[in-house]
């Protein structure tokens, strides 16, 4: 899957970094760690990050 990702984000141009992060499947604070919380959470961490770099205040979620 490494090289996957390594090869998508060469392959756009535009992308001036790249990243992955790993989260084994496991417990967390009590909580499984499951695919779908996992997705989530990087959803998040996208959106964050996306915020951040927009200076824009992001913290006003109405989940």
């Amino acid at each position: 899957m490494e090289g996957d990702s390594q090869q998508y984000i060469a392959s756009h141009s535009a992308a001036r970094f790249g990243a992955t992060v790993e989260i084994p499947y496991a417990l967390a604070g009590g909580v499984t760690v499951s695919e779908a919380n996992t997705r989530a959470f990087g959803a998040d961490l996208g959106r964050a990050v996306a915020c951040y770099i927009r200076g824009e205040g992001c913290g006003d979620r109405k989940d």
